[in-house]
């Protein structure tokens, strides 16, 4: 399962060159649609491959978000980082500019599903 992650500004208290409140930005896989700056990426990195792959991890304590905050303090920039709706093999294929098929071959899921089918796991 893979899922649609969004960060959005959502509140700032200094200046920043590069976001604003409302800006949005998307991740799923190894794909980001938008722009970020590396200090607050580094900042959510973690939480956003948690949300985009259904992790458990303690700090988000089975939710679909988080809030995460830049660690510029000059920027002072505050997210809210959101998993979305699950996306399809096709979905996702179709980002790569890949056929279904290579993307599961890829993505071993081929292997996983013949393995499921004959119930060895």
């Amino acid at each position: 399962m893979v899922y649609l992650v969004t960060a959005e500004v959502i509140k700032m208290k200094g200046e920043c060159p590069v976001h604003k409140v409302g800006d949005k930005v998307e991740f799923y896989e190894n794909v980001m649609k938008g722009k970020m700056c590396l200090s607050a990426f580094r900042a959510m990195w973690l939480s956003i491959v948690s949300l985009m792959y259904d992790s458990k991890v303690a700090w988000l304590k089975g939710q679909d978000s988080t809030v995460q905050q830049c660690p510029d303090p000059a920027a002072d920039v505050i997210f809210l980082v959101k998993r979305g709706r699950e996306l399809s093999d096709e979905e996702l294929a179709q980002a790569y500019g890949i056929t279904v098929d290579e993307y599961r071959r890829l993505m071993g899921r081929d292997i996983m599903q013949t393995l499921r089918q004959r119930g060895e796991i």
